[in-house]
């Protein structure tokens, strides 16, 4: 029994350490690690979008984005589940919005008061909200944006600042 016990936790370690590389879609290219720090007027951007646009036609079949976190770093993800980026040249895209609440306190008040009341059966009062850009608009379409980077073989990284401060109303469709 000892001896089928020792198998089975080499085995383990040997399927730990071999199975590091997930396997990937027919048809997805090798991924390379790529990690990007996005910054604003030098300071790290927290909670923004970035995504890479492959350049050439061929390398758009794969979605690569990830967002940041409170280092303003990201580590991409193809497919939104697959560590890593193709090889290639991509335009990098940063997006980062913020949805503001419209409700008044009262508003907040007796939503609250409503949830306290009959909890089991409560449903919230919608309220207006706004939607803010706060990035300038260049960089959010890979069209405009002026940040491009390369991704090879080995590991890759790249910071990119993308200015100023913003904060421009969104304007949604009602």
């Amino acid at each position: 029994m000892q001896t089928h016990y020792r198998l089975l936790v080499v085995s383990m370690a040997f399927s730990l350490a071999c199975g590091c590389s997930e396997k990937l879609p027919d048809g997805m290219p090798s991924l390379h690690p790529c990690q990007i720090t996005i910054t604003q007027e030098g300071k790290p951007l927290a909670g923004a979008s970035v995504r890479l646009h492959a350049t050439n036609g061929a390398g758009n079949a794969w979605l690569v984005s990830g967002d940041t976190n409170s280092s303003g770093t990201v580590s991409m993800l193809t497919q939104g589940q697959y560590r890593g980026a193709p090889e290639g040249t991509y335009k990098v895209t940063v997006q980062k919005t913020e949805l503001v609440s419209l409700a008044t306190p009262e508003q907040i008040a007796a939503n609250e008061k409503a949830k306290a009341e009959n909890p089991i059966s409560y449903d919230p009062i919608g309220y207006d909200t706004e939607l803010w850009q706060l990035v300038e608009e260049k960089y959010i379409m890979a069209e405009s944006t002026t940040l491009e980077m390369t991704v090879s073989a080995g590991k890759n990284s790249a910071t990119f600042d993308v200015g100023a401060a913003v904060r421009v109303k969104v304007e949604m469709a009602e």
